[in-house]
């Protein structure tokens, strides 16, 4: 277990990857979709509670369940980040990207994970396009922290 590592995920971000989820809306899934749900939740927390590698077994039962699932493979990948596997994580960024190209956190954490593989020429295209979804979206929070990423890569150069 992973204990010492926390996620990097606000509540706020917690929350809108869960968006779409309404508890009423329960009632009507299959129990495929009640699983996939239940998987992800669990993964959620786990991942904030710091057990990393059970976190990323939650997400790939729920991608085992709905492969097409953006924010499983978002949340696997930034698992896989706080364990130093930046190849695996940048893998599952691409898959989230791919499933939702306005997915800003996506873009952000992929070049996080390229820079922390001496990628720069890579990270700085995923840092601009993150900074410019967030501005489209209006997500001021995240994109100061974009815009502070992007200026310690502008400052590696």
């Amino acid at each position: 277990m992973y204990k010492s590592h926390r996620a990097e995920l606000t509540p706020e971000e917690m929350q809108r990857l869960e968006e779409g989820y309404s508890p009423a809306a329960i009632l009507e899934w299959s129990e495929t979709e009640v699983a996939v749900h239940a998987f992800f939740s669990i993964g959620n927390i786990l991942s904030e509670g710091g057990w990393i590698g059970d976190a990323i077994s939650a997400y790939d039962m729920a991608l085992r369940l709905k492969p097409d699932l953006a924010g499983a493979y978002y949340n696997r990948g930034t698992a896989k980040t706080l364990v130093c596997e930046y190849d695996a994580a940048i893998a599952d960024f691409d898959e989230s990207i791919r499933l939702n190209p306005e997915f800003v956190e996506a873009y952000y954490n992929r070049g996080t994970a390229k820079f922390a593989l001496n990628q720069s020429e890579a990270a700085g295209p995923d840092f601009r396009i993150a900074l410019k979804l967030a501005e489209q979206q209006g997500r001021n929070n995240i994109k100061v922290n974009i815009a502070q990423r992007l200026q310690e890569f502008n400052d590696t150069e």
